[in-house]
């Protein structure tokens, strides 16, 4: 039953770790914006990778702790940093695709474009 997530974790942690790669690769993240807001917003995005790469690092831990050689009695604080960290991400995405509705709606009519072609 839960092969799909350890798969999907996988996926992630490649995706991230190709990302980072990418701005190091790239000379940073990018996102050179004169307008405060759209600075505050980028760096809102960065900041999100600290979640991400602690979700892949305690779902590895959880997932290794044997080859690892850590007890099962003390991953329980990786287990549940998981956990905590996955339901924060799930409720940020709703709330995500609202604002950019929003936003794609009002006066940033070419964010979504954005987002799909870069």
């Amino acid at each position: 039953m839960w092969q799909w997530h350890i798969y999907l974790g996988y996926a992630l942690g490649i995706l991230l770790v190709w990302r980072l790669a990418m701005a190091w690769k790239n000379g940073g993240l990018g996102y050179v914006e004169p307008d405060l807001h759209m600075r505050l917003l980028h760096w809102g995005y960065r900041i999100l990778y600290l979640p991400l790469a602690v979700m892949v690092l305690t779902g590895l831990i959880a997932a290794f702790y044997k080859d690892l050689g850590i007890a099962k009695d003390s991953i329980a604080w990786a287990k549940e940093l998981h956990e905590t960290v996955a339901w924060a991400i799930i409720a940020f995405v709703p709330v995500h695709i609202a604002v950019v509705v929003i936003a794609d709606n009002t006066d940033q009519k070419w964010i979504v474009s954005k987002m799909i072609s870069g």
